[in-house]
């Protein structure tokens, strides 16, 4: 895969994020009420009243959070693929991977006043024209804007890892995630791809079972629960260690077949409802998403390849911006 398609793929995956978090916000996530079995599921989306557009729109957009495991996987794969060219030891990595904080880091400062004095106009102005400016800045603590500020405090509980902005807990893990990239580039070096994802696939899958054993409800969207055991370094491992694998491939499969694709992305789906799944369907979704969105961007005309280039480059502003106002906006309709 070159650069420019590894772009457009991003371009992809967060336009996913986007279409999922507008369903989100327009049903307040009434379609899926994730971890209560297919018969439930299906029983529930049989009896909603499909003349509301809404609920028709919401079942249409729901898949795109594989985006998010999408994401995943690209930033395991580009940072192999740098690597791969550039060589190092742990000590030339670990400042690769410093620099990589940095990159995101101070961006992610920014976008913190943005959100907060923006998104509250956007609330003030289309809900509550009666309260003030400064009540809107009452409702978070400075306590919270803080943690959110210093990343690591969503590290260590549910409360802190969705504190300001929900969304953003995939800056807390994929921080994590850059500080063993060493360890774990080292590791794919000495053990080989096949043995390095048996490897990471236990890890996850072994840590997933065990939560799900303990009582811990997720993954991600389950209302009530303690989604933070399932957004961490241990259970997304195995999604940015098929991107080092990846790496190493030369994507002709994925080009050549859509259909292995789908399937495994419909039974990452059909898992996210089935609490026995829970292991391993985020996995699935990762290598289904990417299959299937590798297969499709080699099929686009010139001018979506562009629009598609366009939102890759700038996903991480996306990212950062769509779910407070584009919350605030539907709401406030």
């Amino acid at each position: 895969m070159t650069r420019k398609q590894s772009t457009i793929l991003k371009g992809l995956a967060i336009l996913l994020i986007v279409v999922y978090h507008f369903q989100a916000a327009l049903t307040e996530n009434a379609i899926l009420p994730r971890g209560q079995g297919l018969i439930f599921w299906f029983d529930r989306i049989s009896n909603l009243p499909w003349y509301q557009p809404k609920n028709l729109i919401s079942l249409l957009l729901l898949p795109g959070f594989l985006g998010v495991n999408i994401f995943f996987v690209l930033s395991g794969y580009g940072l192999t693929q740098k690597y791969n060219h550039v060589g190092g030891n742990l000590k030339d990595i670990y400042k690769g991977m410093w620099h990589q904080i940095k990159k995101i880091y101070p961006t992610y400062l920014i976008f913190h006043p943005i959100v907060h004095l923006g998104a509250g106009l956007v609330w003030l102005f289309l809900w509550h024209k009666s309260l003030s400016f400064f009540q809107w800045l009452s409702f978070y603590p400075w306590q919270n804007y803080l943690k959110s500020l210093l990343i690591f405090p969503r590290w260590f509980n549910n409360t802190n890892m969705f504190i300001f902005v929900g969304t953003w807990w995939f800056i807390g893990v994929i921080v994590q995630l850059y500080l063993t990239f060493p360890i774990l580039y080292k590791l794919k070096q000495r053990f080989g791809d096949s043995l390095f994802l048996a490897l990471v696939l236990t890890v996850t899958f072994s840590w997933r079972f065990l939560v799900f054993k303990l009582g811990f409800a997720g993954p991600v969207g389950v209302n009530g629960s303690d989604t933070f055991w399932w957004v961490n370094f241990p259970a997304r491992l195995a999604e940015f260690g098929l991107g080092m694998i990846l790496a190493k491939a030369h994507f002709q499969t994925f080009k050549a077949n859509w259909l292995p694709g789908a399937v495994l992305t419909l039974v990452g789906l059909a898992g996210v409802v089935v609490p026995w799944l829970w292991f391993a369907n985020d996995f699935l979704l990762a290598l289904g998403g990417v299959w299937l969105g590798y297969y499709l961007i080699n099929r686009l005309n010139p001018w979506c390849e562009s629009r598609f280039l366009w939102l890759g480059r700038y996903s991480y502003f996306i990212y950062l911006l769509h779910e407070p106002f584009l919350g605030q906006i539907i709401r406030g309709y």
